[in-house]
């Protein structure tokens, strides 16, 4: 099952306090959601449990902005 925008959005908001309306394509995920390395380890927890969505540790090095985990969320299997 693939996530849904909203879902991602709303796992994001949980794990960083930012509302949902605040974060856009071009929002970065540690500049601008004040996500630390500890916030986006859960980040990944999350998507891997609850949605089946692998993420290496290159994969995730990857991941700048919103849109570039959106991305990678939607071409996953």
């Amino acid at each position: 099952m693939k996530i849904t925008e909203a879902e991602l959005k709303k796992i994001i908001n949980k794990l960083s306090g930012i509302s949902i309306n605040d974060i856009h394509h071009d929002t970065a995920l540690i500049e601008d959601l004040h996500m630390d390395s500890l916030k986006i380890v859960e980040l990944l927890a999350v998507l891997s449990e609850e949605y089946h969505i692998a993420v290496s540790e290159e994969d995730a090095l990857k991941f700048h902005t919103y849109k570039d985990l959106w991305d990678f969320t939607q071409q996953s299997k």
